[in-house]
């Protein structure tokens, strides 16, 4: 199944479309992750550990999301 956000694949034939779908993820650091991001935010830039979790929240959904479509 390819996954896309328009109507059109350049290169592909669209069959079915099983029209719209969504996956929604919420997620939490740790006590742990937290203290550290907290710290990490004092110095300003990146804070990583959020970062991460957001990646990690966003694959998750997509995977949801794909589940849901099938």
């Amino acid at each position: 199944m390819i996954v896309v956000t328009t109507e059109e694949v350049t290169g592909h034939r669209i069959v079915e479309m099983k029209g719209q779908v969504f996956g929604l993820v919420v997620r939490s650091r740790g006590l742990g992750g937290n203290i550290m991001a907290g710290l990490r935010s004092l110095g300003g830039g990146e804070i990583t550990e959020y970062t991460e979790l957001l990646e990690d929240a966003r694959r998750h959904a997509v995977d949801r999301m794909v589940a849901n479509a099938m």
